[in-house]
């Protein structure tokens, strides 16, 4: 769900599978792409890709209160999400849902607002080739240097590096 980048070592053993692979007939693909997952759950030099995965479930509370937020904020994540409307659909009001959100999260309702944001745009960095700039519009951020802040606050890259990463992990394959 993070994406997984692996070293040298990893992809070296991993290549010849990969090259056998589109060329082996009736269950030799499958006995290849088994080796290939026996390796990779073996590896010691594998790391995330990112911290975050947009849509995943909230694994801490999944009650329908937490649930109403969390598909609120992936259905309008484009848009001026406002704490007042967020606490309102959760029927509290703004300090009471600010308390909830930390409670549950451990985080406060900006900082859990941007991680689903920055996880969506770490999913668009990899997954299609439009723009920065058109990713921070995409995932909610109307500044492109605030974006680039909280981007590399949370991912630790800043959005070009980020998408680079996948670049030098196909390469390594």
């Amino acid at each position: 769900s993070h994406g997984i980048s692996f070293g040298q070592i990893t992809s070296d053993r991993v290549k010849p599978f990969l090259q056998k692979m589109h060329l082996a007939k009736g269950i030799d693909p499958l006995i290849n792409f088994l080796q290939i997952l026996k390796i990779l759950s073996q590896a010691k030099d594998g790391r995330a890709l990112s911290k975050k995965f947009f849509g995943e479930s909230n694994p801490i509370n999944d009650s329908d209160r937490m649930n109403q937020v969390l598909n609120y904020i992936h259905l309008h994540l484009q848009e001026n999400i406002t704490l007042e409307t967020v606490a309102n659909l959760a029927n509290m009001n703004a300090t009471a849902f600010c308390r909830y959100i930390k409670a549950k999260t451990n985080k406060t309702f900006i900082e859990l607002l941007n991680d689903i944001r920055i996880a969506y745009a770490c999913r668009l960095l990899l997954d299609s080739p439009r723009t920065i700039s058109e990713i921070c519009y995409d995932c909610g951020f109307n500044n492109l240097t605030h974006f680039n802040f909280i981007f590399k606050k949370i991912t630790g890259k800043n959005p070009t590096n980020y998408r680079k990463s996948k670049g030098e992990l196909m390469n390594n394959l």
